[in-house]
């Protein structure tokens, strides 16, 4: 019985990790600039190397739940993780016609000492974690990063005429990663406040709590978030009226509507929050600015065109350095060719289909689909895969919770919504 009940804590605390762990070390011990070169890497590595040593502890003690029958399409996703780290091993150490100088030992230590021991213990563990309590300590450390931020950077609070760019969190924390923290703890505010034993007085501190959020989102900068999140809430109420599905299309054409007539008025309150984040999006509808990213976008292409079989090389390649084309699918044609760009879609789009039943079935957990659906429009704006061990982290726990014989059984009989039956 000690052994389980260790076995459910250490399990929780592992998948919290995967969402929270870097970024809260970063902002309790990180400025938010520095001289000092490599001074993230002081934090960086002991935080890794623990992490580590929790996710071993995991698959260790869960040993046996890795030898078992999994659904095809995380067959899929291993499938993948194959032939991508086959594909950048070729590239790195193979190739002499492409090189990087920098970020080598990164990319590799992603691979084998963060996203792949990640998924071996979500895959042995998925079933062991406590999800409710997840859901609070993710909250709550969301929470406390955002708070820890916006009280030491007078940048995320100042008057919005003396706002100078964009913000991130500190060093380690960019304004990309930062803005989807915001969206994240967005996210979880709204699923909360639909719990039905909330009380008043906590709804409205979950209230405050949101819409600092929304303040610091907009003042990152970045319209990456913002589209997450915009994307996030459209799918939710689809979702949430499956059995009316009318309702919800007629819910989401009525926000549009509302949106395209009062985009000026709209575009003008985020300036006065915001001056940064308006002139980007005046910049993306006037002109259709994409930050450089359209260039990104055509050269991944046109290596995929090149070689559409076996496809050409997982980044793209000058003086040196190496940089990806800010969309995980074009990433996935381009280094991977038809048949790994395939097999990306297919597990994306199998993973959204599976985050819109969580939702729709109103199940308890459906926190972690949301989630998910975020991860995935954020990689088509930012980010790559193999360093993005989080969005593997979700893939592989929606994929085998949703294929889970008890989760079916249950979801069949409609025991399965603990929260807001």
């Amino acid at each position: 019985m000690k052994l389980q009940k260790f076995n459910t804590f250490i399990s929780t605390i592992n998948f919290v990790l995967f969402f929270v762990g870097y970024l809260l070390i970063s902002t309790l011990f990180l400025p938010m600039t520095s001289d000092i070169e490599g001074i993230s890497r002081t934090i960086s590595i002991p935080y890794h190397l623990f992490s580590l040593l929790i996710t071993l502890i995991v698959i260790i003690i869960n040993i046996k739940s890795i030898f078992k029958k999994y659904p095809i399409v995380l067959k899929m996703l291993l499938l993948f993780w194959i032939l991508l780290t086959i594909r950048i091993a070729y590239d790195l150490l193979i190739r002499t016609d492409l090189y990087i100088i920098s970020y080598r030992d990164n990319i590799w230590a992603y691979i084998f000492l963060i996203s792949i021991p990640a998924i071996v213990s979500l895959i042995s563990s998925y079933d062991k974690i406590d999800l409710s309590k997840a859901l609070h300590y993710i909250y709550f450390l969301y929470l406390a990063i955002l708070g820890l931020s916006f009280f030491t950077n007078e940048q995320l609070w100042i008057t919005s005429d003396i706002i100078e760019g964009r913000q991130s969190g500190n060093l380690a924390i960019n304004f990309i990663q930062f803005g989807h923290v915001a969206v994240s703890f967005f996210l979880l505010s709204i699923f909360f406040l639909l719990k039905k034993e909330i009380s008043f007085v906590k709804k409205m501190i979950i209230c405050i709590f949101l819409s600092a959020s929304i303040v610091v989102m907009l003042r990152t900068g970045s319209r990456g978030p913002l589209a997450s999140l915009f994307i996030a809430c459209l799918f939710w109420t689809i979702a949430l009226n499956r059995k009316r599905v009318i309702l919800g299309f007629l819910a989401v054409f009525t926000i549009g509507v509302l949106v395209f007539i009062f985009f000026d008025s709209i575009l003008h309150s985020i300036g006065t929050i915001s001056p940064v984040m308006e002139r980007r999006l005046i910049l993306l509808v006037n002109e259709g600015d994409l930050g450089g990213r359209e260039n990104l976008y055509s050269e991944a292409i046109n290596l995929f065109l090149d070689n559409p079989i076996y496809g050409a090389q997982f980044a793209l390649f000058k003086d040196g350095i190496y940089a990806y084309s800010h969309n995980i699918v074009l990433d996935a044609f381009m280094g991977l060719g038809i048949v790994g760009g395939v097999i990306l879609l297919y597990i994306l789009l199998y993973s959204l289909k599976q985050s819109y039943q969580l939702i729709s079935v109103n199940i308890y957990y459906y926190w972690v689909g949301l989630l998910l659906l975020q991860n995935i429009v954020a990689s088509m704006f930012s980010g790559n895969f193999y360093q993005n061990p989080l969005l593997s982290v979700l893939l592989t726990f929606v994929i085998l919770k949703t294929n889970d014989s008890t989760y079916k059984y249950n979801c069949y009989r409609g025991t399965e919504n603990k929260i807001f039956d």
